[in-house]
């Protein structure tokens, strides 16, 4: 299911206006594309400018530098979930640290992929969801 979506308002600026372009795209496509909750989609906090207090917490409280912008948490086609680091249409790169997180994260089965634009991030994202249903053990916890 493909869907055209037009941000109102303001054009996007930078990686954090196409952020929000996929997730109004994913607030309005994922019943279409078979998944029930919204939220197995979200943000992982781990760029943008903060004061220096707040990125001392933040990096306290495990945030990580080089890890993708999004996660989509559903196992699709062996994959345990898909991480998308998202880029501006026009240009930027990725760092170092981004690099080998995406590498850390391919090696444990998670599906990585980079996305320039939110329109190819959604693509990323049907095309995953498109792939066989992937499931695992549901806990590791002992049974009572």
């Amino acid at each position: 299911m493909s869907t055209r979506l037009r941000i109102v308002g303001r054009r996007s600026s930078g990686e954090a206006g196409e952020q929000a372009a996929v997730i109004a795209w994913w607030l309005c496509a994922h019943r279409g594309l078979g998944v029930p909750d919204v939220r197995l989609l979200y943000h992982v906090p781990n760029g943008g400018k903060r004061s220096i207090v707040t990125a001392a917490k933040m990096k306290q409280a495990g945030v990580r530098a080089g890890v993708p912008d999004l996660f989509l948490a559903i196992a699709r086609g062996g994959f345990h979930g898909l991480y998308i680091e998202l880029k501006r249409r026009d240009g930027g790169e990725l760092s170092n640290e981004q690099r080998e997180v995406i590498s850390l994260l391919g090696a444990q089965g998670y599906c990585v992929e980079v996305a320039a634009g939110w329109e190819k991030a959604a693509a990323l994202i049907e095309a995953y969801l498109a792939m066989p249903v992937f499931r695992s053990v549901r806990s590791i916890s002992p049974s009572p």
